[in-house]
């Protein structure tokens, strides 16, 4: 099954049926957060992101707008050391 007929279906389950006339779109988004100084860690992504901006972050918001949905077609985790 393609990404396309998988978000067809979950958003007619939830009552969204204009899904299939509309334009998908492929985009990135990103986030960042603060390294951690120990090995046992948790790291959450996107929560206060509206307090980030670019290049630590590049959406204004954590939410969907009416009508939308996303298919995450791959996750990627990146380290840098920052100056």
């Amino acid at each position: 099954m393609q990404v396309a007929q998988q978000i067809i279906g979950v958003n007619r389950r939830l009552g969204n049926n204009a899904v299939p006339n509309m334009q998908g779109t492929t985009r990135s988004i990103f986030d960042t957060a603060q390294a951690a100084t120990t090995l046992d860690t948790t790291y959450t992504f996107f929560t206060g992101v509206s307090s980030r901006s670019f290049p630590n972050a590049n959406i204004t918001n954590n939410r969907f707008e009416v009508g939308e949905s996303l298919a995450i077609q791959g996750f990627q985790l990146f380290t840098y050391t920052g100056v």
